[in-house]
């Protein structure tokens, strides 16, 4: 056996040299001592030895590993080795210290950081389930609260329209009580249904008088279409009757057209007329509107309405008169009448009130009217 050092060993406890070197003949290894022990071969037992100037020395098996390494109550870090540092029997690798003792470590290595990979990855993946986790319990926490939102909404809005259909029905069903009551006291006869519309009044001055008489038709007025025909009136008749409606008074033609319309309505409606009950109206505006006209009968005075032509003065004349320009008017509409062949030229001029008890069509109209021409105290 060839060696590049020196080796030095000691004695057994026996004082025996147990220790042998080999021959050349029994072993040829290149720069290797090869130690035998004479008792126990398989376990070699040696004291201190000193190498110098070798290459790829080694004592004892030289272990190569080539799999999964699992190391218990060892520690290995910085080329020293200890048992008891762990408390756990855990085990510290330094790849560094393997490579240097001459351990294969590049696998073992790999599964390491492999392993710490996996380990990551998995808390990642983790934290990202509860990261999605935590915002679909928000959302879903979000979406309670504005389903509770709508719902409340929804309630208010549903308790709120029934409010309203249910103010809306009994303030119908009041009408409708008002309106039986009134059909109820009258008379069967549509024409004997004629009291006048109650209403507050609205004094005027008198106003410039027109130069001829304006006459507002049906369609001008949008007069609703009667429930039926009425009855045809003969003509020419004997008798004009004046009539007021209790109204309002009105000074322009936008006022006046709305409360003939709201007479025709109340006639219709609450009187159960067939349409509405003057044959003409003559407003504060000094203008005539067309009720049922020339050639229908009308339902103003009960007895009377066969053989007359009823005109009302709209507004209320129970303190004032109209004002000069309705009275005009009035008196127009009449001539107008006589020319046309609808009125006889020896008629008779009656207030409502000369034929039923009432007091239409107010006081101080009725004064005024005893100076018109064709007044007749009786019928």
């Amino acid at each position: 056996m060839q060696s590049q050092g020196t080796l030095v060993y000691p004695l057994t406890s026996d004082g025996e040299d147990n220790v042998s070197t080999s021959s050349e003949d029994d072993n040829e290894c290149d720069g290797a001592v090869v130690l035998h022990h004479n008792d126990k071969p398989d376990l070699p037992s040696f004291g201190n030895i000193s190498v110098m100037n070798s290459n790829d020395i080694h004592f004892g098996n030289k272990t190569f590993y080539q799999g999964p390494v699992t190391i218990k109550q060892f520690l290995y870090a910085n080329g020293t080795s200890s048992s008891d540092k762990s408390d756990n029997n855990e085990v510290v690798l330094d790849p560094t210290t393997l490579s240097n003792n001459g351990i294969d470590n590049t696998r073992l290595v790999n599964d390491i950081a492999s392993e710490k990979t996996s380990e990551a990855n998995k808390t990642a993946v983790q934290e990202n389930s509860s990261g999605i986790v935590k915002g679909f319990r928000r959302l879903q926490k979000l979406s309670q609260e504005n389903v509770v939102i709508l719902v409340s909404l929804l309630t208010v809005l549903i308790v709120s329209l029934a409010i309203l259909m249910i103010v809306l029905l009994l303030k119908h069903s009041s009408n409708n009580s008002i309106e039986n009551d009134q059909i109820a006291k009258g008379k069967p006869d549509e024409q004997e249904k004629n009291t006048p519309v109650d209403s507050p009044l609205d004094s005027k001055g008198n106003l410039t008088l027109p130069p001829k008489l304006k006459l507002v038709s049906r369609l001008e007025w949008l007069a609703q279409p009667p429930v039926q025909p009425a009855n045809p009136l003969p003509v020419p008749v004997p008798y004009v009757i004046i009539t007021h409606t209790a109204t309002e008074n009105c000074s322009s033609q936008a006022q006046c057209i709305f409360h003939v319309r709201f007479i025709q309505t109340f006639h219709i409606e609450s009187r159960s007329w067939w349409d509405i009950g003057y044959n003409f109206l003559v407003g504060g505006d000094g203008e005539a509107y067309e009720g049922r006209g020339w050639k229908s009968e009308g339902a103003h005075t009960y007895g009377y309405n066969a053989k007359s032509i009823g005109i009302a003065f709209i507004g209320t004349f129970n303190s004032f008169k109209p004002p000069e320009r309705q009275i005009t008017a009035c008196k127009q509409l009449i001539a107008k009448g006589v020319e046309l062949g609808y009125i006889r030229k020896d008629y008779k001029l009656l207030a409502h009130r000369q034929l039923q008890t009432t007091q239409s069509p107010g006081a101080a109209l009725y004064e005024d009217m005893k100076t018109w021409e064709h007044w007749a105290k009786t019928p």
